[in-house]
């Protein structure tokens, strides 16, 4: 079984697994899921992280989806970044560009469009500064 990406926001729902409790109890919605099953050798569907990185001095949000095997990193300022993991673990060729993968990176790109508000969070941003 391949090992699946994780993210910090998976931690919360794995400790209210393991105090027998579920999402539920606390009453607004949780990002992240729980570790428990993979932890028993369970089947893990998802193999998936979010990074959002809105902190101060960032100029605008950037977004990372790690999903599969490809790593997706946008940002409204810079050249969308996409990466095969399955050849370049080290995420040193950027083939956002690359004609051979327009249909990876456009669903990619349209996901970070439907999910996120660049603009409205960089407002969010700059009026936390």
């Amino acid at each position: 079984m391949a090992p699946n990406a994780v993210s910090l926001v998976d931690l919360l729902p794995t400790f209210i697994e393991i105090g027998g409790g579920d999402a539920a109890m606390i009453g607004v919605r949780v990002d992240g899921r729980s570790l428990m099953p993979p932890a028993r050798g369970e089947a893990d569907p998802v193999d998936e992280a979010i990074g959002e990185n809105c902190a101060e001095m960032t100029g605008y949000p950037v977004i990372m989806i790690r999903r599969g095997l490809w790593t997706y990193i946008h940002c409204d300022s810079d050249l969308a970044q996409l990466y095969d993991l399955s050849v370049d673990p080290l995420e040193t060729t950027n083939l956002a560009e690359d004609a051979r993968h327009n249909n990876v990176s456009a669903g990619f790109a349209a996901e970070v469009a439907a999910r996120w508000d660049g603009a409205a969070l960089r407002q969010k941003i700059i009026a936390t500064q």
